[in-house]
């Protein structure tokens, strides 16, 4: 909604959940978040965005979401001296040069594929972040009560640290929304408070509530969701037809 805002493409919040949550399996299936597209066509047919400008605004959410995994990480490779395999070292090193040549670049591009990262200043990109820290630190919180609510007891700061690096090896294409791996990379982190049998049940009970509860509830939204998507396709085929 404020990333939105900010471009000059006002939608109240019960609009912005409205299309978060009906585009919710789409997004996850699809590698990348690429299914988050969706939400671009949505907002060209429903909201007179154009796709261009609408992608951009979901490009920029993911950057800044990205950029906040990243800074959670690398206060665990400071605090923890963590010691990750090669290969995952290289996937941080690439999304993070990845995210840093789109915030030089974004700016000098011509294409409205980089819109929001040309209109949203600097100050507003920070108050999107601190709402971006925030809401993972929250994660954070129901993720620690997740653990106890299966006697696993594992301290905060461990949660903090660790969870964000799961969270960047489920994004990583090798599953479908992460499953298989966001529980291998729970066993994997958290080995020395609880056992094997323990940990796969933590993380398959994340799994239920991070994929499965919001995806059921999405089942409520999706049918208005797509009925106002392919009505306005439908009426912009009878004027092209006239």
């Amino acid at each position: 909604k404020l990333v939105l805002g900010y471009i000059k493409c006002n939608i109240p919040f019960k609009e912005a959940f409205f299309i978060i949550i009906s585009a919710w399996p789409i997004a996850l299936v699809m590698p990348f978040k690429s299914g988050d597209l969706i939400k671009s066509l949505y907002l060209k047919r429903q909201n007179k965005l154009s796709f261009k400008k609408a992608t951009s605004s979901i490009v920029f959410d993911n950057t800044v979401d990205l950029f906040t995994l990243l800074f959670f990480t690398f206060l665990a490779f400071t605090f923890l001296s963590v010691q990750l395999p090669y290969k995952l070292y290289f996937w941080f090193s690439i999304v993070a040069f990845f995210l840093v040549l789109v915030i030089l670049i974004a700016k000098k591009i011509p294409s409205d594929f980089f819109y929001s990262f040309k209109v949203i200043s600097l100050r507003k990109t920070l108050f999107i972040f601190t709402l971006s820290v925030l809401g993972y630190f929250i994660s954070f919180i129901s993720t620690y009560f997740t653990f106890l609510s299966i006697n696993v007891e594992i301290p905060f700061l461990e949660i903090m640290f660790y969870i964000p690096i799961i969270v960047l090896i489920t994004i990583i294409p090798i599953t479908i929304s992460g499953f298989g791996t966001r529980e291998i990379a729970t066993i994997f982190f958290f080995s020395e408070y609880a056992s094997p049998e323990s940990l796969l049940s933590a993380g398959i009970l994340l799994s239920f509530i991070i994929i499965i509860v919001p995806s059921l509830i999405s089942l409520l939204f999706m049918k208005r969701f797509y009925d106002r998507l392919f009505a306005q396709n439908v009426k912009i085929n009878k004027k092209s037809i006239t």
